[in-house]
């Protein structure tokens, strides 16, 4: 799946999550872009702004470095398995 149906995808998900919560698994992850990353931000910003919560979860420790490198496992909620 390209990463811009994903973007669109997850998008939708986050606009009809309301005051939900929104959970990524990562388990399959290998690696993640700038891009990706930037439609993660957006995504967390989306669901902030309708009051939910987005988290993340199995990421593996190369993505967990990056997040943590990039100072966004401040900002996401990250769950370990």
């Amino acid at each position: 799946m390209a990463t811009e149906t994903i973007a669109d995808e997850l998008g939708r998900l986050a606009g009809s999550a309301g005051k939900g919560q929104l959970i990524l698994d990562f388990i399959n992850l290998d690696s993640i872009s700038s891009q990706e990353l930037g439609t993660l931000v957006s995504l967390h910003k989306k669901v902030c702004a309708s009051k939910g919560q987005l988290t993340l979860r199995n990421l593996n420790p190369h993505i967990r470095e990056v997040f943590k490198e990039a100072r966004l496992d401040i900002l996401f909620g990250i769950r370990e398995p």
